[in-house]
């Protein structure tokens, strides 16, 4: 899973409220990490904030930045793309 995918689905349960590019990361990290893999938690929340402002930079992105410090999933954009997937 990417961390697109992760951040896709994490903003999902969260709801129209979204969280902060912290939290996501927060559970970004604690998705990737095992016994045997460790990762570093600067440079998740770095490829999370990156990922969260490349896909909320337009209107019809998958993200949307409402408030300041909060990124949720732009609902009307995420709807289109699900049909589009069902009728496949």
């Amino acid at each position: 899973m990417n961390y697109e995918e992760m951040i896709t689905d994490i903003l999902c349960q969260a709801g129209t409220r979204g969280l902060s590019p912290r939290k996501i990361a927060k559970h970004v990290y604690n998705a990737c990490n095992s016994f045997f893999e460790q990762q570093d938690f600067n440079k998740v929340y770095a490829r999370v904030v990156y990922t969260l402002r490349k896909n909320s930079d337009k209107p019809h992105s998958l993200f949307v930045h409402p408030i300041h410090g909060r990124y949720r999933i732009n609902t009307r954009e995420y709807n289109f793309r699900r049909n589009q997937l069902l009728f496949k």
